[in-house]
């Protein structure tokens, strides 16, 4: 399984391949750094089926686990509230790649797995 985290401007694209399907989660550029920044400090270590709060600067987001995937929730400047999935395998490749990346440790983007 591959999977690619890349930025396009005000957007970061976590690119991935599920059931022989190609995807894409795109995430703003806040949100992520934020989500990151969570990754890092513990928030999601253990992460089961009770909401999970993550904050960092503006954003806000929560995260469970149900079934085999991630759901994570995040509100954005204007009020709205988005929601993601990613399966768990794909969750677990990308927060590896978040606590071990060194060269780009702002926004970790890059190859995550392959």
């Amino acid at each position: 399984m591959d999977t690619m985290v890349v930025r396009d401007g005000e957007l970061v694209t976590v690119r991935y391949t599920s059931a022989g399907v190609d995807r894409g989660l795109r995430i703003p550029r806040t949100a992520w750094t934020a989500l990151v920044a969570a990754v890092r400090a513990g928030t999601f270590d253990g992460l089961g089926e009770r909401w999970v709060r993550w904050v960092a600067g503006p954003a806000i987001g929560f995260a469970c686990l149900s079934g085999r995937q991630v759901h994570l929730l995040h509100g954005d400047g204007d009020g709205l509230t988005r929601e993601y999935r990613l399966p768990v395998s794909i969750w677990t490749s990308v927060t590896a790649a978040v606590r071990g990346d060194l060269e780009h440790r702002q926004d970790c983007v890059g190859h995550v797995s392959g």
